[in-house]
């Protein structure tokens, strides 16, 4: 049975790696069983993880989705910093989270690819606009191409230089994967980090919030529903984009793909599917740190 949750002291403090270092250590001698979480929210959480490295203490980070579940299942769903410091010590108590460290929430590889795709995203959301006001004008003002020019330029070598950031061997190794080209690779090496970590493949495909959802009402359990979503989003993205490329090229992923849009099944629920696949190539070869070996079908055998 879970102890019952009950607020002790309420603390408000500024968010620096001095001010937190001290309310922690208060709190440690007053709490010798303490627990120290925060919410994964940008760069606000970096200095609960700094300050945690600097006193030799774990830190769990939460993934906001967990928060944001609870958020809606509330009736009067209120936000404030206070509603969310509740919901975070809540969720701690039932073991949410993992344990992170600074360094890694800093790491340079991880920092480059995000800003990569931070880049890219806004590079999209340009090509559309000027679509959109080409579409009104008739043409396109000269700031707005110069700048989706720049743009696309600094998107080229930010991506290099992200590629270069993480290990080769490593990385080539992930390349010999059908569908998994150097920027794929490079984004799931950032995202995934040591794959030590990861007791199985399960736990990696749970880590980019691959698995399903499981639902279970009296004896009916249904572990086919949606995907929980409750892991690193770019991940998930790398490993369904390198599955929609394999399909076309491997024979066992395509098959398995035809076979599943013949009976009816969504083609985004298919491609999660693949992308699981793909995940567990991914932590096989990496695991195994030999390239990855494909499979002959009983058509190819023949």
């Amino acid at each position: 049975m879970s102890k019952a949750f009950q607020i002790k002291e309420r603390f408000c403090i500024t968010n620096e790696v001095s001010a937190l270092s001290t309310l922690i250590l208060k709190l440690k001698k007053d709490y010798p069983h303490l627990t120290i979480g925060a919410e994964s929210t940008g760069i606000c959480h970096l200095p609960v993880l700094h300050a945690c490295e600097e006193l030799n203490l774990d830190c769990t980070i939460l993934n906001p989705l967990l928060t944001k579940q609870i958020l809606q299942s509330s009736i009067r769903k209120r936000k404030t910093d206070i509603d969310d410091s509740v919901r975070i010590a809540k969720l701690l108590m039932q073991n949410e989270g993992r344990v992170m460290t600074y360094q890694e929430a800093t790491d340079k590889s991880k920092v480059l690819v995000r800003s990569a795709l931070k880049l890219g995203e806004m590079n999209q959301a340009l090509r559309l606009h000027i679509k959109h006001v080409e579409a009104i004008l008739d043409q396109v003002p000269e700031p707005l191409l110069k700048e989706e020019a720049s743009m696309k330029e600094n998107l080229k070598t930010l991506k290099k230089e992200a590629i270069k950031s993480v290990p080769k061997e490593s990385r080539k190794l992930l390349e010999s994967i059908p569908g998994v080209g150097a920027w794929l690779a490079s984004t799931m090496l950032a995202e995934i980090g040591d794959i030590k970590r990861f007791d199985s493949g399960d736990a990696l495909i749970a880590y980019a919030g691959l698995d399903p959802q499981i639902k279970q009402s009296g004896a009916n359990l249904n572990t086919h529903g949606k995907i929980t979503k409750r892991g690193s989003k770019h991940l998930r993205r790398a490993l369904t984009c390198a599955a929609g490329i394999a399909k076309m090229h491997d024979p066992e992923l395509k098959k398995y793909y035809t076979d599943k849009r013949s009976e009816g099944r969504k083609y985004r629920e298919v491609l999660c599917i693949l992308g699981r696949k793909v995940g567990f190539r991914v932590f096989a070869v990496l695991k195994r740190c030999t390239p990855y070996e494909k499979r002959e079908t009983k058509e190819e055998q023949k």
